[in-house]
């Protein structure tokens, strides 16, 4: 997506180690491999979406404390 090349090359400029997932479930194995400082994540993730990624991320015990930034990158789909 437009957005996730955007923020992925703006992390990486600032020296940031940026590892990518196409997938809500793809991303959560990965994070659990991984204890990253940040997650993104678009609301409208294939899988599991952004907002079931969040709950299973406060859900657990090892994820809890992990931020997790949840983003749109089409408004009119959430309507």
């Amino acid at each position: 997506s437009g957005l996730r090349a955007f923020l992925t090359d703006l992390l990486r400029s600032q020296g940031c180690e940026v590892f990518e997932a196409s997938e809500g479930n793809s991303a959560l194995a990965f994070a659990y491999r991984t204890a990253p400082s940040l997650v993104l994540a678009d609301l409208l993730l294939p899988g599991q979406d952004g907002l079931t990624l969040q709950h299973t991320f406060n859900r657990d015990i090892v994820l809890r404390c992990t931020p997790l930034l949840l983003f749109a990158e089409k408004e009119e789909s959430l309507q």
